[in-house]
């Protein structure tokens, strides 16, 4: 029979919020993380049904509620890292401490939009040869963010200012077989990212007449096999 977890406000043991964006087990297969719209992440021990909730990260005298949250990773070092509105979240699984990460902003560039789109990270892998590597997708452009020395670095689609702000707005990220990553974007379909050389190759949508608006907004890449996905 199916299991059901839903929020009921009357017991601390369930979800904090029905809306749930993304989910991921651990490495135990026991331990199912979860990301939501305005209860920030939760884990469901399988074994028990009972969720313990997340909805807050304390940065020294700060409180930072969670909201908008999109993805959840798990990786081999006992971390789980969520990206969401308002930057990465790092959840150490050892003392369940979390702390945010967000890319550092120019004084030059240090607009509300340009923020607010690059600390928006709407998606998220791992890089498969290089565990030390975060790719995230944000609002604009690409980011690497190195686990080790927690820096990040941008990589910008190249283009005049219309395309770039579509382009660079990255709904969804898949890192094939060959280390390219493949981005699906808002309204500029989908390109090829190499990260040993840093460039970038788009994929034109050739054959589609009907409903072509709709095939250039990417939110979901699936492997199909080596030569297809």
């Amino acid at each position: 029979t199916a299991q059901v977890f839903r929020h009921d406000p009357n017991d601390s043991l369930s979800l904090s919020d029905d809306r749930i964006t993304d989910l991921a087990f651990d490495s135990t297969g026991q331990n199912l993380w979860l990301t939501t719209q305005k209860g920030g992440f939760n884990v469901i021990d399988i074994r028990t049904g009972h969720c313990r909730r997340y909805t807050h990260i304390e940065d020294g005298s700060k409180r930072i509620e969670l909201i908008s949250l999109y993805w959840v990773l798990t990786d081999a070092q006992k971390r789980v890292w969520i990206g969401g509105k308002q930057g990465l979240v790092e959840h150490n699984l050892i003392d369940h401490t979390s702390k945010l990460h967000t890319y550092p902003i120019e004084a030059a560039d240090n607009d509300a939009s340009l923020l607010q789109r690059i600390h928006t990270m709407t998606s998220g892998v791992e890089d498969r040869y290089n565990d030390s590597l975060l790719w995230t997708g944000t609002g604009s452009g690409l980011l690497a963010y190195n686990k080790v020395s927690g820096n990040f670095r941008r990589y910008l689609y190249p283009g005049g200012a219309v395309d770039a702000i579509h382009s660079n707005s990255i709904k969804n990220l898949y890192q094939h077989n060959d280390g390219a990553l493949y981005c699906g974007t808002f309204n500029f379909g989908l390109f090829r990212f190499d990260p040993a050389s840093g460039a970038f190759r788009p994929f034109p949508i050739t054959g589609v007449t009907k409903y072509l608006d709709n095939w250039r907004n990417v939110f979901h890449i699936a492997f199909k096999s080596p030569q297809e996905l």
